[in-house]
C-alpha cells in the first residue's frame, strides 16, 4: 500500500508578500561615522577661510567706487597743499608797477596801495588795494590790478579829468563831470579850469567825494547844467555860468553877449536856439540876448544890455 503524502496545511502555494505593517520593524540604517580632516591640507584651507571672513567683514562697508573717489580726492587735496606752499613759499612782491597817470605820481600809487615788498602775491586783496588808492588819490577814477607771477604786482589807473570850477567865495572848487571834487585851493585865474560856475556855495567839502550843498535843488541843477553844456559848442566861448538864482540861469558869451536861459526846462533846445542866433551875427554884436521863452529870441544891443 503505498503510503499516502503528507498534506501541508497550505494546499496551495501563495505568493510571498512583504509585510508592511506595523508589526515588521524597519530595519533601521546604522550611522556613518564622520569623517575627520587627518590631512595634512586642512588647517591651510581653515585659515584661508578664516583670513577671507575677515577681508570680507573690513570692507563691508566700501564698496570699490567709493574707495577710489577717496583716494582721488587725497590726490587732489594733496595737489592743493602743494600749489599753496608753493605760492606761499616762493610768489613774493618784487615789483610794483604802476601804469598811467599824469597827476598821480607812480610812487603816490605804489604806496596808497598798502602793499609792501617781500608780501605774498597770492594773498594781495585787490579790493583792499583799490580802495586804499581811491581813498588816498582822489584823481584817481579806476583801478585794474593784475598780479603778474611770479612777483611782480601791476597797477593801471585812469585819472578823472577837472570838467568845471565851482567859485564860493574866494575858493575855487575843481571837479569832473560827474561832480566829484578832485581838489580845492584859492580863486586864481592860473588855478581855475574848464566851465566856471559862480552863485553856489558848497559845504563840508571832501577831496575824491561828491561835491556837497545845503540845497538839494542846487545840485540837481548842478549836474543838469553839466551834462549840457560840457558836450556843446558855445562851451568854448563861455566865461562863467551864473547859477545864483535857479530861475533865471545866465552867462557871459565871447566876452560880449549876456544869455539869459531861464530856468532849467528844455536846456538844449535853448542852446539850439542861440546857435540859431549867434549864426545870424557878424561876430561884432553886444549886447543881451534871452532865450528862455525857447519859441523866440530876444536881443537887445549894448546900449539897452543889462549885464546882472
Amino acid at each position: 500500500m503505498k503510503k499516502k503524502k503528507r498534506s501541508s496545511s497550505r494546499t496551495l502555494k501563495e505568493p510571498v508578500r512583504r509585510d508592511t505593517s506595523d508589526r515588521v520593524r524597519k530595519r533601521k540604517r546604522r550611522p556613518t561615522a564622520r569623517k575627520h580632516p587627518t590631512s595634512a591640507a586642512a588647517p591651510v584651507r581653515e585659515r584661508q577661510r578664516s583670513r577671507d571672513r575677515r577681508k570680507q567683514k573690513k570692507n563691508r562697508g566700501l564698496s570699490s567706487g567709493q574707495i577710489d573717489l577717496i583716494y582721488k580726492l587725497a590726490l587732489f587735496v594733496s595737489l592743493i597743499v602743494a600749489v599753496v606752499f608753493v605760492c606761499t613759499v616762493f610768489f613774493k612782491v618784487k615789483t610794483i608797477a604802476v601804469i598811467g597817470g599824469k597827476v598821480c605820481l607812480p610812487e603816490q600809487v605804489a604806496q596808497a596801495s598798502g602793499v609792501q615788498l617781500e608780501d605774498k602775491l597770492l594773498f594781495v586783496n585787490r579790493f583792499e588795494v583799490s580802495e586804499g588808492i581811491f581813498e588816498a588819490l582822489p584823481y584817481v577814477d579806476e583801478v585794474r590790478i593784475r598780479k603778474k607771477y611770479p612777483s611782480t604786482l601791476q597797477i593801471e589807473i585812469v585819472e578823472a579829468e577837472p570838467a568845471a570850477t565851482v567859485v564860493a567865495g574866494k575858493v575855487a572848487y575843481l571837479i569832473d563831470r560827474n561832480g566829484k571834487l578832485l581838489e580845492y585851493g584859492p580863486d586864481r585865474e592860473d588855478y581855475t579850469v574848464g566851465l566856471r560856475i559862480e552863485g553856489l556855495s558848497v559845504t563840508d567839502p571832501v577831496e575824491g567825494k561828491h561835491i556837497m550843498h545845503a540845497d538839494e535843488l542846487r545840485l540837481t541843477t548842478l549836474e543838469l547844467v553839466l551834462d549840457t553844456f560840457l558836450d556843446h559848442s558855445v562851451l568854448e566861448k563861455i566865461g562863467s555860468i551864473n547859477m545864483e538864482k535857479l530861475y533865471n540861469l545866465s552867462f557871459i558869451y565871447d566876452d560880449r553877449i549876456v544869455v539869459a536861459l531861464g530856468d532849467t526846462d528844455r536846456m538844449q533846445e535853448k542852446l539850439e536856439m542861440l546857435e540859431a542866433v549867434l549864426e545870424g551875427f557878424d561876430g561884432t554884436e553886444k549886447g543881451h540876448l534871452d532865450v528862455s521863452a525857447v519859441s523866440q529870441a530876444r536881443f537887445l544891443p549894448d546900449n539897452n544890455a543889462v549885464t546882472g
